[in-house]
């Protein structure tokens, strides 16, 4: 079994995976929390130069917010879709349509306020060193793992699988709050019927254990 590490940054976790000469994160967290995730990583024993690269799963404020700070300390390149690839380096994200009535408000309100809403979720821009429209392998980089596409979410949503069935997705999943733990479904999502086809796509690449962007980890099979 591969050494997979939960970061929890506010609400949103980041992933760290061990590999033969470093680590890989995925995501790096709410922005102004770079404090916490470097002080959990000083406690792991674990410098900031080990990280020798980050998948971002997707361009939205939670899962980004700490890239800037991440890659000035780390050095390490970037890789994300090329379909979010702009909004990276511009610093914004496309707010994804709600799954819920209670989410669906939300959008609509943050839509009806777009300078507020950019105010409270704003992050530092960071230019990606990869860009990737189709799956790619890791094992260059000394990663038994994989660059999976996994659209739903958001149409460049991305997700990170080991070769031992780990697979670490962003939102492409949920299990945050009581009210989505049986569904899995995640609040926010563009297109839950391509959601649902990535979550196929899991299962035949062989997902034993999701670990999703917010919550803790849990067993692949809840997705069929």
């Amino acid at each position: 079994m591969q050494k997979i590490i939960r970061l929890r940054t506010g609400f949103a976790n980041v992933w760290l995976l061990k590999g033969k000469q470093g680590y890989l994160m995925v995501d790096a967290g709410l922005p102004g929390k770079h404090r916490i995730l470097f002080n959990r990583l000083k406690r792991l024993n674990i410098s900031p130069e080990e990280i020798r690269l980050i998948v971002i799963t997707h361009v939205h404020f939670d899962h980004a917010g700490n890239l800037a700070a991440i890659v000035k300390r780390s050095g390490c390149p970037v890789i994300v879709h090329k379909a979010e690839a702009g909004d990276l380096a511009g610093g914004r994200w496309q707010v994804p349509n709600g799954t819920i009535p209670f989410t669906r408000a939300a959008v609509r309100l943050g839509r009806r306020l777009p300078g507020l809403l950019a105010r409270l979720t704003q992050f530092e821009a960071v230019r990606p060193d990869i860009t990737i429209e189709s799956p790619m392998s890791l094992k260059s980089w000394g990663f038994d793992a994989d660059i999976l596409l996994t659209p739903g979410h958001t149409s460049g949503s991305i997700s990170v699988m080991t070769h031992d069935g780990h697979a670490m997705v962003g939102d492409l999943a949920y299990n945050e709050m009581p009210r989505f733990y049986k569904r899995r479904i995640p609040p926010f999502g563009n297109d839950l019927n391509i959601l649902k086809e990535s979550w196929a796509v899991l299962l035949e690449n062989g997902a034993k254990t999701i670990h999703p962007g917010h919550g803790a980890s849990f067993d692949a099979a809840e997705l069929d």
